[in-house]
């Protein structure tokens, strides 16, 4: 911001007024900008730990061998 050109006339306690605002509108823009951002960080974390939540590894007994290894099989082929 040119503080000369039109502000000539103007007094120096008015210019620092003028700077001072101008600087103040800056920070709450920024602040306002950066409050956004850790709301859509924090909303994103939340949907993904409850997405995390919802597809647990459930755990199921097997007896014998064969029946741990067809049903390994079976879910190797849906993420195929």
């Amino acid at each position: 911001m040119s503080i000369g050109g039109c502000y000539k006339n103007v007094s120096m306690e008015t210019k620092i007024k003028i700077l001072s605002n101008h600087s103040l509108k800056k920070a709450q823009k920024k602040q306002k900008l950066m409050k956004q951002r850790d709301f859509k960080c924090s909303n994103a974390a939340t949907k993904i730990s409850s997405g995390v939540s919802q597809n647990k590894v459930r755990y199921k007994p097997f007896t014998p061998y064969e029946a741990l290894v067809s049903e390994t099989n079976k879910y190797a082929l849906r993420f195929d």
